[in-house]
């Protein structure tokens, strides 16, 4: 069973829970409509897979191979197990 995350002195709203989950993503824009700028050599700009370390109701923690910019709107299909999640 996950067990929640370690918080020290953070005061967050929701308990983390530990979790690995494999994550594919597509970026495109961001929500003002201007193109996510360009990757690094060798690392694909719109598409990719990462994983989660941690979730809450609030959001998750989501490693990936590319830096994005806060404003960046990733469309994430998440593995829970044998399930795809996706919206």
């Amino acid at each position: 069973m996950a067990k929640p995350a370690a918080t020290g002195s953070e005061k967050r709203n929701n308990p983390r829970i530990m979790a690995l989950n494999l994550v594919s993503y597509e970026a495109d824009r961001d929500p003002a409509g201007d193109p996510v700028p360009p990757a690094p050599p060798g690392v694909t700009n719109r598409e990719g897979l990462g994983r989660t370390r941690n979730v809450s109701e609030g959001g998750i923690l989501l490693e990936v191979a590319r830096p994005y910019p806060l404003s960046a709107v990733l469309d994430l299909r998440i593995a829970l197990g044998e399930k795809i999640i996706s919206p």
